[in-house]
């Protein structure tokens, strides 16, 4: 009897939903990878902030007016750390934070001016676009507020 039930016990044990599963930047929970702040997809192998580099065609809708101009984004120094550099055609680099898809630009001052907004990439439009809303106080009561899209460049 006492045999029969040890090996009652020892064959009703349940598998490890995390055995074989390797997350690489995050953890196994219930057979499915947890990523690490700055990371995505099935064993957390990407970082979220590459979707948003490279050069993007800027098409601004602003209070001011309308602008056509470039925009390059690299990476920042942390893992969801990002550089536009170009927003606004200003020749300074504002930084932003990427968290999924989401993508926020706190705000700085460069000067006597500054910066901040929120947006978000549209991985699924063909082409990739982001769209960021955001208002640029250059000081003495001037505030230009702007949409902004954002395409690839090839």
């Amino acid at each position: 009897m006492g045999i029969f039930l040890l090996w009652a016990f020892v064959g009703c044990k349940e598998a490890d939903p995390c055995a074989g599963i390797i997350c690489l930047q995050g953890g196994c929970l219930e057979g499915v990878c947890a990523c690490n702040p700055g990371y995505e997809g099935l064993n957390c192998e990407l970082e979220e902030r590459q979707k948003f580099l490279g050069l993007w065609e800027a098409g601004d809708i602003c209070l001011g007016g309308s602008h056509v101009y470039e925009v390059e984004i690299f990476r920042g120094n942390g893992i969801q750390d990002l550089l536009l550099a170009g927003l606004y055609q200003r020749s300074d680099t504002v930084n932003a934070k990427v968290e999924g898809i989401n993508l926020t630009v706190d705000l700085q001052a460069f000067g006597i001016w500054t910066i901040q907004g929120n947006g978000t990439i549209d991985t699924m439009a063909n082409p990739v676009t982001i769209s960021l809303d955001y208002e640029i106080d250059f000081g003495g009561g001037i505030v230009d507020h702007c949409l902004l899209q954002l395409q690839p460049l090839p």
